[in-house]
């Protein structure tokens, strides 16, 4: 289970990094129709590259600050695919993918904290 466990934080973390790879497209003006402004770009360029990073280490402080960075995008992103929902009646798949990396990526993290307070005996 633990090597199924790895696997999914290192695909999530490639995910991350592709995250980062579009946002830099997005800062060199290589994506048409980008609504999303060049300084918005720019910081998602250095969170997903932390997110990656944070996905293969996994250092315990981290676990609030990608629980801040769900809810934000749940809030970002859940309102592109609501508001793309009701106007067009189609699926906004970037924002879709997005929310269920970190969907996963969260539950998963919250079970290493878990995990590891058993084996300590601390509490998180």
């Amino acid at each position: 289970m633990q090597r199924i466990r790895e696997i999914l934080f290192s695909f999530l973390a490639l995910g991350a990094a592709l995250a980062a790879v579009y946002h830099l497209a997005g800062a060199l003006g290589l994506i048409g129709s980008s609504e999303t402004p060049l300084w918005r770009h720019i910081l998602f360029i250095g969170i997903d590259i932390l997110l990656a990073w944070y996905l293969l280490k996994r250092p315990r402080w981290g676990l609030l600050l990608v629980a801040l960075l769900v809810a934000q995008q749940t809030w970002g992103h859940g309102g592109k695919l609501i508001a793309q929902w009701h106007d067009l009646g189609t699926v906004h798949w970037i924002s879709a993918v997005t929310l269920v990396g970190l969907y996963l990526a969260l539950a998963l993290l919250i079970q290493d904290v878990r995990a590891e307070s058993r084996k300590t005996g601390k509490t998180p």
